[in-house]
């Protein structure tokens, strides 16, 4: 599969991931239209690319320790970093972001794994 098709359906599952968490969780809070949507997912997809990787790198030591369980805490903050450079996201708290970054990641997963044999 051409990699900017594979990109492009990523989005799609991340912005339709974020309308799930948005329509389900009542510290989530989001204000607009599909595209609103996409754009959260664009702002939510760099940073996990630009940011959360290198944050990643940097814990990765912590992340042995914790058998991983650390990196829930750093997609949390990834995801409160979205809300932070994003208009229209408002998440209410930490435990909100944490929640949420995880039903995030759940369902774009999910929506990936059926999307990508259709296209």
């Amino acid at each position: 599969m051409c990699p900017m098709k594979s990109a492009l359906i990523r989005l799609i599952a991340v912005a339709a991931a974020v309308w799930v968490t948005a329509e389900i969780m009542p510290g989530v809070h989001v204000s607009g239209d599909v595209f609103t949507y996409l754009g959260i997912a664009l702002i939510f997809s760099l940073v996990n690319l630009v940011i959360g990787s290198l944050i990643k790198l940097l814990t990765m030591p912590l992340t042995l320790l914790t058998f991983g369980i650390s990196l829930f805490f750093v997609n949390a903050a990834m995801f409160l970093l979205t809300d932070h450079w994003s208009d229209s996201l408002k998440i209410d708290g930490f435990w909100w972001a944490l929640l949420g970054s995880l039903t995030v990641s759940i369902v774009s997963s999910v929506i990936t794994r059926f999307l990508k044999p259709i296209a």
